[in-house]
């Protein structure tokens, strides 16, 4: 071979082991993508919560709730505002429990 040609050859090895190592990474992307879909699905979300004991699934509720309190404020909100008195009461314990809970937070922080 030629020096212009092993050029040739050494570019094309490269173009092709590139196109290989992109062509693994979208696999790779595609599958984690799928991984985390599965995992994030309401039902998987709901049972890692509940999964477990029965006292697991209130601590595991306390600390999901701390980690996204607007979660819990947005269904307050909308509790609240409901025109059923049942409802409406839940969406009031569920501010209660909001503020218990960022008080606590408040006092752990103070603490350090």
């Amino acid at each position: 071979m030629s020096n212009g040609n092993q050029v040739e050859f050494d570019a094309a090895v490269r173009i092709e082991v590139l196109r290989a190592r992109a062509a693994l990474e979208r696999l790779t992307l595609a599958e984690r993508v799928e991984q985390l879909s599965q995992e994030s699905s309401p039902l998987n979300l709901l049972t890692g919560l509940v999964g477990g004991q029965r006292r697991g699934w209130m601590t595991k509720g306390v600390n999901f709730f701390e980690k996204y309190p607007m979660i819990l404020a947005t269904l307050a909100t909308l509790l609240a505002g409901s025109s059923s008195g049942w409802v409406r009461a839940g969406g009031i314990a569920l501010s209660t429990i909001q503020s218990a809970l960022e008080k606590q937070d408040g006092k752990s922080s103070q603490s350090f």
